[in-house]
């Protein structure tokens, strides 16, 4: 029996209503859906905005999150990273923050962010390393990224504040190593102290430690009875620009070995 076209169009639909039939309702996905459709990302940015201004750092960041998943390929994306970063930053969540930047830097190279965030990346490093007396790979690393910033953008806005933080990691270091100085000066091993004092001079030639770790240095060169090294370094303090402390000590080693020799 031939069937008629109007009738196959008839069977057809009757078969799609009766699939419909049995397509599962999903009220959440369909709830989802329809707020994807009418969600307003600059609407929302500009209250994460406020509430950023009113220190409201977790509804920032969770809002922030919210955006990021609705709003794929609109032009506030990397606004809201930063935005993210900075909160993470602000509640003691460095490592979270540079994640973020990472990602500005990364995906968003012309933002008006992008700067600021490479600045950024070496200040979280320097944020998340450890204190002095433990391991400072963080601090290097900070080092490293800090100085690419300022070696890059000496003009940025951001150059002196880059310098600050990089001024403090090194002494950061300095004091490490000036701390393993006296470990070992207190155990009597003198030679091992020279060691440390000598890595820090040749590391960190501008530290505020330097100058001290000079006159312990000559203290422990006598100790092992290498006196005309001892004689060139305190020579050194006494012709340069020193504090009265340590010039008094350098001038008062300098008499001894003068009255020995």
């Amino acid at each position: 029996m031939k069937i008629s076209y109007y009738t196959k169009i008839s069977i057809i639909s009757a078969v799609f209503a009766a699939m419909l039939v049995f397509v599962p309702w999903n009220p959440v996905e369909a709830k989802r859906r329809k707020e994807k459709r009418s969600y307003d990302c600059s609407e929302k940015f500009q209250r994460v905005k406020k509430r950023f201004e009113k220190e409201r750092f977790t509804y920032v960041k969770n809002n922030c999150n919210e955006i990021r998943m609705n709003c794929s390929g609109h032009e506030i994306m990397d606004s809201a990273t930063y935005y993210l970063a900075r909160a993470q930053m602000l509640t003691k969540n460095p490592a979270e923050a540079k994640i973020e930047f990472q990602q500005i830097v990364r995906d968003y190279p012309q933002s008006p962010f992008a700067e600021e965030a490479r600045f950024r990346i070496g200040h979280c490093s320097l944020l998340e390393s450890k204190s002095y007396e433990r391991d400072q790979s963080m601090t290097r690393e900070a080092i490293r990224e800090l100085r690419d910033f300022v070696m890059m953008n000496p003009e940025s806005l951001f150059a002196d504040s880059a310098k600050t933080y990089l001024r403090r990691a090194v002494e950061k270091l300095a004091r490490k190593e000036f701390n393993n100085a006296r470990f070992y000066e207190k155990i009597d091993e003198y030679e091992a102290a020279v060691v440390y004092y000598q890595v820090l001079i040749e590391e960190f030639p501008d530290s505020k430690y330097v100058p001290r770790a000079k006159l312990n240095m000559a203290e422990d060169l006598m100790q092992v009875n290498r006196e005309n090294e001892a004689k060139a370094i305190l020579k050194e303090l006494l012709d340069s620009s020193v504090s009265s402390e340590i010039r008094s000590r350098a001038k008062t080693l300098k008499e001894r070995l003068e009255k020995s020799g």
